[in-house]
């Protein structure tokens, strides 16, 4: 049986049903192809790759259904050395240690990774990570090379880092140290506590900014939450915004959209034009400019509280 197409992910996928089956183990059934990672899994057995196996096996709940069965592991690895290649799912152990245990390791596909120490990695192929964790202390992490897609982007510690094109399907957290993405997309929710944030990489989960400074230079939808430090909008912010603390700039015209809610902090429109559905002032909050006229497009659109 040929599986077309790309390695499956993990999971289990039925494969065929038949009436009065026989036992597969010993049949000469098997599968192949693409699917399999173009490994030939004979029927009742199993192939092991990295940190992945791939078994065609009769269901546990029903003896007619044959099943291709997908598992993984993910594995916390960190990074050894000055600088290397950061390939997937090959034997290069001269860069990557167990987390456990400090032995030497691979990198594989999923795989949790830290940056704990100064570091310059270029990376080739596609790199598909777990999370992805820095949290050098001092000197600086650079990454760069094919694009780092992760299930999520932590930097923490007084160093810095540079990574070129991301793709964060989850949360990118910032709470020290410098971080600068230079493009790619971040598609969970972006929170600065702390340190500082430069990207160009467009988000979609909207900002949050309790701390530090952030250079927000892509567009971002799902609006923008500011109680202390500043985000500077160097690109439009959709879905909102609300400064309670803080200094949200506006580094184009049109930074933000949607409704504007300012209860503390300041929002500085500087010389550019801005245009909001709805403006609330309230508090302490102030508005300022220099020559920039921000305007509302609704009715009765400006409430003072």
């Amino acid at each position: 049986i040929t599986l077309n197409g790309s390695t499956y992910a993990a999971g289990t996928y039925r494969i065929l049903t038949v009436t009065n089956a026989p036992s597969i183990a010993g049949s000469s059934l098997s599968l192949t192809g693409g699917g399999t990672g173009n490994n030939t899994i004979g029927a009742g057995s199993s192939v092991t790759v990295g940190r992945t196996s791939y078994s065609f096996q009769t269901n546990a709940g029903n003896a007619n259904a044959y099943d291709y069965v997908v598992a993984g592991q993910v594995v916390p690895v960190k990074w050894s050395g000055a600088s290397g290649n950061w390939v997937s799912d090959q034997s290069n152990t001269s860069n990557w240690l167990k987390v456990s245990d400090s032995t030497a390791d691979n990198f594989y596909a999923g795989d949790a990774v830290t940056f704990d120490t100064a570091a310059t990695v270029t990376t080739s192929g596609t790199i598909s990570a777990g999370a992805v964790t820095i949290s050098n202390a001092s000197g600086s992490v650079g990454i760069s090379g094919t694009q780092v897609a992760g299930t999520s982007l932590a930097k923490s510690g007084a160093g810095s880092a540079t990574v070129g094109s991301v793709a964060i399907s989850g949360t990118t957290t910032v709470s020290d140290g410098t971080l600068t993405l230079s493009g790619g997309s971040l598609t969970g929710a972006i929170t600065v506590s702390g340190g500082s944030l430069t990207s160009s990489a467009t988000g979609a989960g909207g900002i949050t900014v309790s701390g530090g400074t952030v250079a927000a230079n892509a567009a971002i939808s799902g609006g923008a939450t500011v109680s202390s430090g500043t985000l500077n909008a160097n690109a439009v912010i959709s879905g909102g915004a609300t400064v309670s603390g803080g200094t949200l700039n506006y580094g184009v015209a049109n930074a933000t959209s949607g409704i504007l809610t300012v209860s503390g902090g300041t929002v500085a429109i500087g010389a550019n034009n801005g245009s909001v559905t709805t403006l609330t002032l309230s508090g302490g909050g102030a508005i300022t400019g220099s020559g920039g006229t921000l305007t509302t497009t609704t009715s009765n659109a400006f409430q003072k509280g």
